[in-house]
Parts: structure tokens; sequence; C-alpha cells
């Protein structure tokens, strides 16, 4: 294979995985936005993930992946996932991070998720069988084993392909993470 002629360095722009992990869909190269509802910096990446995502070429597939480091950032990636299953999950996202960053509701327990995903179309019966569903509950071990497999301790994340990941510590900002990852993208490309 030919040198990346990019000038990104391991460990100085982009940290890459020891255990790869091969996206399902190997006909694109998939981008994954690691990310906590709760936390602030991934709330602030996302003026800048929706404008990348809206730009992605054709051979691009753009994926979310809560974070599942602890117990609540655990139940919000459940929240997420049981959208996913639901069909709703692009609705609720953005909505999500308003709740929680601007309008100050904690989404921490399923009487107040009930309550949000309810104008989304999410009976509170719906929830409570698809939260626990073998679907959701698969979904959240693979995120679980990809996090290892990734060694990632923060968020927000963008790993690419499985191999490479970057965030605002390497990169340096957040229009500067997706200058990163449209560069590992090329590299890709150029792989494949």
């Amino acid at each position: 294979a030919a040198e990346p002629t990019d000038n990104l360095q391991a460990g100085k722009d982009f940290q890459a995985v020891k255990n790869v992990q091969k996206p399902a869909d190997s006909s694109k190269i998939e981008v994954a936005e690691v990310c906590w509802y709760g936390c602030p910096h991934c709330f602030k990446l996302e003026p800048e993930a929706k404008r990348w995502k809206e730009s992605m070429a054709a051979d691009v597939k753009f994926v979310r992946m809560p974070a599942t480091l602890n117990k609540v950032w655990r139940y919000h990636a459940r929240v997420y996932y049981t959208a996913e299953v639901l069909g709703v999950a692009e609705q609720i996202h953005e909505p999500m991070f308003k709740a929680i960053h601007e309008q100050g509701k904690g989404l921490r327990n399923d009487a107040e998720v009930k309550a949000f995903l309810a104008p989304f179309g999410v009976t509170a019966e719906e929830f409570d069988s698809t939260s626990k569903s073998f679907a959701v509950e698969t979904r959240l071990s693979q995120t679980d084993q990809k996090l290892q497999a990734y060694r990632l301790t923060s968020v927000p994340t963008m790993v690419v392909n499985g191999k490479y990941w970057t965030n605002s510590r390497f990169a340096g900002s957040n229009r500067e993470i997706f200058d990163v990852v449209d560069k590992l993208v090329e590299r890709e490309r150029a792989a494949k």
C-alpha cells in the first residue's frame, strides 16, 4: 500500500485503533460520532457534525454511537437506541440535546424520558417494551465492545472506519475535527 499523503500523524492528529472494528457495511466508509447527550462539548459539536453530515460523500456512512462509559451515559444510550429501534432516532437527536442543555431536563429516568418521547409518537408502553428488548441490548453490547477496542475515555470523538479516531484534543477544534475526519476518509478511500 502506498504511504498516505495527507500529512496526518498518528498520536498527534488522530489515534490508530489497535483492534480494528470493521463496520457492518463494508461498501461504505463509516464515520461514527461517539457522544453523550449530557456532554456540553458534544452539544457544541453538533452544528459542525450536522454541516459535515449534509456535505459528506456518497461512499460515506454516518452513524451515531452514544457512549456507555457510566450508568447515566448508558441510560442515555439506551434511550437513543430505543428511539432507533422505534424509527425516531433522527427526530429525537437534536431535541434531546436541547432538552438537557437548554431546558435543564436531566432525562435520567423513565418518567422524564417517556414525557420527552411522547410528542414523537412513542407511547409509554412502546418505550417499556423496546428499551429492554434484545435489539437494544445488542446495540448496547456492541457499543461496549467497540468502546473497549477504541480505548476511548472521552467524548465527543469521531471514529473513521473502525480504524482511527480523533477529537478536539488531537485536532484542535470542533471544525478541525472534521478536517482530520475528511483526510482519514480520503485515506480509507485510497486504501480500497
